[in-house]
């Protein structure tokens, strides 16, 4: 804010002034009702993180609108036609860093935080194609306090399949893409599944899932099976070369 120009403004008519401001505080307070959307054929989940090099004219527009608003942004996956529907998922993207080139491009990281489903959305003309959304929260169902018990359980038992599926070599780089495991059961199964090895369909539906404790069954059904055909595979290329050394003797 000027502050010259404040002053001046108060000086010369302090009610207009008062009242130009309130109306400036009402309307940033719908911004962060209206989201504008990136489409991404990727499936991510709250917690996990996001780098972008935006280059196509609406995006960098977008960017140029947010930077100093909201730093948000709807992160819409869609892997057809890349136009929102009423009840499509959506994450809000959160800026964490942006940087802009000089022709306008911008290199960003973002957090994604919560789910959502679009109730309303537009594309705004004269912005080379920028679309709008409205979200309506996505949430998991309450657990009952035997749930909970269960959904811990199965946490302990996922914990302990990721602790031979996820190597400490490697942990280091999931942490960077996906996040820190939560200690939180409801985000614990969504990170869970984030990092799941699965289909994007399947991603999705675990996106759309409103069942704690489902979605961590299914995942820890997909790790087991992955682990199964790990060793499966070890063991066969144990095999292989057992017999190409007695081959060689």
């Amino acid at each position: 804010e000027n502050i010259i120009v404040k002053n001046l403004a108060v000086y010369i008519n302090k009610d207009l002034y008062m009242s130009r401001l309130d109306e400036i505080e009402q309307e940033k307070s719908t911004w962060s009702k209206l989201l504008p959307i990136f489409y991404y054929n990727q499936a991510l989940f709250p917690g996990n993180k996001l780098s972008l090099h935006l280059f196509e004219p609406r995006y960098k527009l977008m960017m140029s609108r947010i930077i100093n608003t909201t730093r948000s942004f709807a992160y819409v996956p869609n892997y057809s036609t890349y136009n929102a529907s009423i009840g499509d998922l959506a994450l809000i993207a959160e800026l964490s860093d942006a940087e802009f080139t000089e022709d306008g491009r911008c290199l960003l990281d973002a957090v994604m935080r919560g789910r959502y489903t679009i109730i309303d959305h537009f594309i705004e003309p004269g912005t080379h194609g920028l679309h709008y959304c409205r979200l309506q929260a996505l949430n998991d169902e309450p657990l009952t306090p035997e749930e909970v018990i269960e959904a811990n359980r199965l946490r302990d038992v996922a914990i302990s399949i990721l602790s031979e599926v996820i190597t400490p070599s490697i942990r280091p780089r999931i942490e960077r893409t996906y996040g820190p495991t939560p200690v939180e059961i409801i985000s614990f199964s969504l990170w869970l599944a984030s990092v799941s090895p699965c289909s994007e369909s399947q991603k999705e539906l675990f996106l759309r899932s409103i069942s704690t404790i489902q979605r961590i069954s299914i995942c820890i059904n997909i790790l087991e099976g992955y682990l199964r055909s790990s060793r499966r595979n070890e063991g066969s290329d144990g095999g292989d070369d057992e017999e190409s050394d007695n081959n060689n003797d």
